[in-house]
């Protein structure tokens, strides 16, 4: 699988129903080199506006606040959206990628794209299941009322 841009491809297939091309950006050579060591570049068009996924290379690593510098500097040569690809996150570091308002797909986990308004988290908190008891003090104010009921008092 070529540098995870397959995933990311089937993940908004599965998830958002979009079959998106994408194809290798041609003017990477505007980048710095190492930008281009740490990355590789792919044009997208999703929801009708021009997207540059920037794919971390396999065995790279870098910290949201590079990640930041990075995406900053790839979108000033890029007049649509730059997004952030990666195949697997910490959760704090996909927190601090939100906290810097970094568009990130992090394919079978989350999408963070709000200029496109789409935010999707695939782990969601269990909902808990309703109680099937009664807590001791209703347990009394039934038995009381049921006792004044047949009673007549």
């Amino acid at each position: 699988m070529k540098d995870g841009i397959e995933r990311f491809e089937n993940y908004l297939l599965e998830v958002l129903g979009l079959k998106v091309k994408t194809r290798p950006w041609k003017g990477q050579s505007k980048l710095p080199f190492f930008l281009i060591d740490s990355y590789n570049f792919y044009e997208i068009i999703l929801l009708k506006k021009s997207c540059l996924l920037m794919v971390v290379k396999e065995g790279v690593d870098v910290t949201p606040a590079q990640v930041r510098l990075h995406w900053e500097q790839a979108q000033r040569k890029w007049d649509g959206l730059c997004v952030y690809v990666q195949n697997t996150i910490s959760p704090y570091n996909r927190k601090r990628l939100i906290e810097h308002r970094i568009p990130f797909v992090i394919p079978e986990t989350q999408i963070f794209l709000p200029d496109l308004g789409i935010e999707l988290r695939e782990h969601f908190r269990a909902l808990r299941a309703p109680k099937k008891h009664f807590r001791p003090a209703t347990q009394a104010l039934v038995i009381f009322k049921t006792y004044i009921a047949r009673n007549g008092i």
